[in-house]
């Protein structure tokens, strides 16, 4: 008789307590994929390489209806509470380019961005999280604009193929620019605000060597000037090696209430490539 395909606790101890799942596909590979998604669906924080795969059926080897069949087990002593729970990424960018008319060189963006954002698991789907942004803009005389929030995320998807993440909380935002500027009324060189901060972002393997992700952050503004701020990222990363990947994406920032004379909206396409240092 075949056993059945879902996940059950396979012995019990004092201390360490193994979960299996398994799993049938069209190959060996498709099954031991399959049995790690249904694995982590009770043990979130699974590491791939302690899981230890038991191939209970290669199907016809010769012939052209293969079929795979695997076993998946781990136990909660290697996966302990803590284990690959907390989260520290760190990104950033820089934007310089120059055009010519007329003969003349004129400087058509000129800015900086950096960022980095802690998770800290409360359980395998929620989370406490703390960000700060910086980045400046030469063009529109922005020397440093300082974003701090902090709130609640909830994984709404974590798998090993997609993830999905939303988040909320309160934020608080200051610019300040070299030279004195207009906004909603008001003449300086620094402009604050509270604001409540909202957030979502995911990432998606289409294939072994191909990914996608794509995050959005609002804050609302609710003192100061209330403006609104936006920022919107997606990128296509496409692997070199282990270490180099291709990426092209867009970047997208709004503000409501940009210094007279500037544009609320601010759109880029981007090409380069990303260097893996591993992981923090």
């Amino acid at each position: 008789m075949e056993e059945p395909d879902d996940l059950q606790p396979i012995d019990e101890e004092e201390e360490e307590t193994e979960f299996a799942t398994i799993a049938s596909a069209a190959t060996i590979e498709e099954a031991k994929r399959t049995a790690l998604d249904r694995l982590r669906k009770i043990v979130p924080y699974v590491n791939p390489d302690d899981v230890d795969y038991l191939v209970l059926d290669e199907g016809s080897k010769g012939g052209l209806f293969g079929r795979g069949k695997v076993e998946a087990q781990v136990d909660d002593k290697r996966q302990g509470a803590g284990a690959a729970a907390d989260k520290l990424t760190l990104g950033g960018a820089v934007n310089y380019a120059k055009s010519k008319t007329g003969g003349v060189d004129q400087t058509t963006a000129n800015k900086w961005a950096g960022n980095g954002q802690y998770d800290y698991n409360l359980s395998p789907q929620l989370f406490v999280f703390g960000k700060l942004g910086l980045e400046s803009d030469k063009l529109v005389d922005l020397k440093l604009r300082t974003a701090l929030a902090g709130g609640l995320g909830y994984k709404l998807i974590n798998t090993e193929q997609t993830s999905f993440e939303i988040f909320g909380g309160l934020g608080y935002t200051t610019d300040k620019y070299d030279v004195s500027r207009t906004i909603a009324g008001k003449t300086d060189t620094t402009f604050s605000r509270a604001s409540v901060y909202l957030g979502e972002a995911s990432s998606h393997q289409l294939s072994p060597t191909v990914s996608f992700k794509q995050r959005l952050d609002l804050y609302p503004g609710v003192s100061g000037d209330k403006a609104v701020l936006a920022k919107f990222n997606a990128g296509l990363a496409v692997a070199m090696s282990s270490t180099l990947n291709l990426t092209v994406g867009l970047t997208s920032a709004y503000n409501s209430k940009p210094p007279a004379g500037t544009k609320s909206n601010d759109v880029g396409f981007f090409t380069g490539v990303n260097v893996k240092f591993g992981a923090i």
